[in-house]
């Protein structure tokens, strides 16, 4: 049609799904104005968003075959330099495109990390029948991660699913990434960081890796290596990291680690891992040393869809302190579709202490169970200047339910029990009668009974807690509730004296 047209739009407070929140989109309004006849039209195009997301605003003009946009805006407090952008729908689908961002700040997208980047992105798109082929380049302009400077730029080519990666490559003072290749058949890789410490300040040490993965027949290929060197995050350092790990087109899985003086906080541990067999069911052993303790785990992973399985077969642990203890029979722990699940997992010692556990948590319905039974436990309760110290063995029983809120019924008593303490730099000692207790809660209602009997004639004690707390998923209570504490005791004249 010859007929003139004027078309003005506006759109106010559309809430976009799904965005992370790191990014302050807020409500987005978008603003139309077009003039013109099918043949050939102009007009203006503007979207904006929170003052902390910014916008994008330019003119367009077309015809019935396709139209162009040149743009310009801001967007994360970056600049968007003037670029075009092209869209031909006659004869055959096209697109021509570019970007030209800068200055976009990296905090604004990972928070624990400073720093600014700047590119260009060039993109060439037609149709080819019923595929889609193209070409995306994109060029790293000098930008900053924290204190290392860095450029680099990647050219990829794709013809409908299919996709390769020409050349890929970020480059900087003691950073070194590259790509290339496609998964269909072969996508290498490497990194190389020379002191973490340059591009974050919550890491340190050095880092290497290199692979390639390929997806062959819908199953997944490749292999990795790599290395640490002296690396520290989150509070935990390691002195030397090694990992490799291959999977075949049979899906037979090989892969070793070997962890040498991890240490958090006073503990030191070196550790060993391998797994052998298929990516759907593959054995895992685990070795772990650290000063007068030893682990030792041989296990099998089963994987299908969102199942895992981690079949407990042999376990045992080995202390100065807490002696020999060691998986009684094999127990499984899975996770299916977001549910973690324990079937019966008791550990023993060569004493006849027993420590079994089972239950389950979904946190989707806030439904949970868990069945804790203790047996024998030795304990050794001392004060930090050892003055006065408490040993004997527990044996405790605890049950919760939990369907939103939680009930649970517990009790514990000691057996063969002494306290010890220094009088006039001379030691005493006694021993225990009862020490057991209770514990009872349902919503709105805790209570704690705790019943102590010293030797005769010594005296006795019992406590007794309450509070109208609430114990709910996800693992909340109201903490400004009230607890009131009774406390009934007779004290004998040997105590006294002592």
């Amino acid at each position: 049609s010859a007929g003139d047209f004027t078309i003005y739009g506006k759109l106010n407070n559309i809430v976009v799904k799904d965005i992370p929140k790191s990014v302050p989109a807020g409500p987005l309004s978008f603003k139309l104005h077009l003039h013109g006849n099918f043949n050939h039209y102009i007009g203006a195009f503007a979207m904006n968003g929170s003052p902390g997301f910014g916008g994008i605003q330019g003119n367009i003009e077309g015809s019935n075959t396709g139209l162009q946009f040149d743009y310009t805006g801001n967007i994360l407090g970056a600049k968007l330099l003037p670029a075009k952008l092209k869209i031909d729908w006659q004869p055959l689908m096209n697109v021509q495109g570019e970007l030209r961002l800068r200055g976009l700040q990296n905090q604004r997208i990972f928070s624990t990390v400073p720093g600014q980047l700047s590119c260009n992105m060039i993109i060439n798109a037609a149709q080819a029948a019923k595929n889609i082929n193209g070409r995306i380049q994109l060029q790293v302009l000098p930008s900053q991660i924290y204190k290392t400077n860095l450029v680099g730029n990647a050219d990829l080519k794709f013809s409908g699913n299919q996709w390769d990666l020409q050349e890929a490559n970020i480059r900087g003072s003691g950073l070194t990434v590259t790509a290339s290749g496609n998964l269909q058949k072969h996508l290498s890789f490497s990194l190389n960081v020379d002191n973490w410490q340059m591009l974050t300040p919550d890491a340190r040490g050095s880092t290497s890796a290199h692979g390639w993965i390929a997806q062959a027949n819908q199953n997944w290929v490749g292999s990795i290596k790599a290395h640490a060197h002296k690396v520290l995050y989150a509070g935990i350092a390691i002195r030397k990291l090694d990992a490799q790990a291959s999977l075949l087109t049979n899906n037979k899985l090989l892969a070793n680690l070997h962890i040498e003086g991890a240490e958090y906080k006073q503990y030191l541990i070196n550790l060993q891992s391998q797994a052998h067999g298929t990516l759907g069911h593959f054995g895992m052993d685990v070795e772990a040393q650290s000063t007068g303790n030893q682990f030792t785990l041989h296990s099998l992973v089963q994987h299908s869809h969102s199942t895992w399985n981690l079949l407990l077969n042999q376990s045992h642990f080995q202390s100065k302190r807490l002696g020999f203890w060691q998986l009684e029979h094999p127990s499984t722990l899975s996770w299916n579709s977001g549910v973690i699940r324990i079937t019966p997992l008791v550990f023993n010692d060569s004493h006849g202490s027993k420590i079994g556990a089972q239950g389950f948590y979904n946190p989707a319905q806030n439904l949970a169970s868990l069945n804790l039974n203790i047996s024998s436990l030795p304990l050794d309760i001392k004060q930090k200047n050892n003055d006065i110290s408490l040993d004997g063995y527990l044996n405790t029983h605890l049950q919760a339910q939990c369907d939103g809120i939680c009930h649970a019924d517990g009790n514990w008593n000691f057996e063969k029990t002494q306290l010890h303490w220094l009088s006039d730099n001379v030691s005493q000692s006694i021993d225990l009668q009862k020490f057991s207790g209770q514990v009872r809660w349902q919503p709105k209602n805790l209570n704690l009974t705790s019943y102590l009997e010293l030797p005769k004639n010594w005296g006795s004690a019992q406590i007794h807690l309450h509070s109208p707390v609430t114990l709910a998923l996800p693992w909340r209570w109201n903490e400004q509730a009230a607890i009131q504490a009774t406390v009934q005791a007779k004290l004998g004249a040997p105590l006294f004296a002592a």
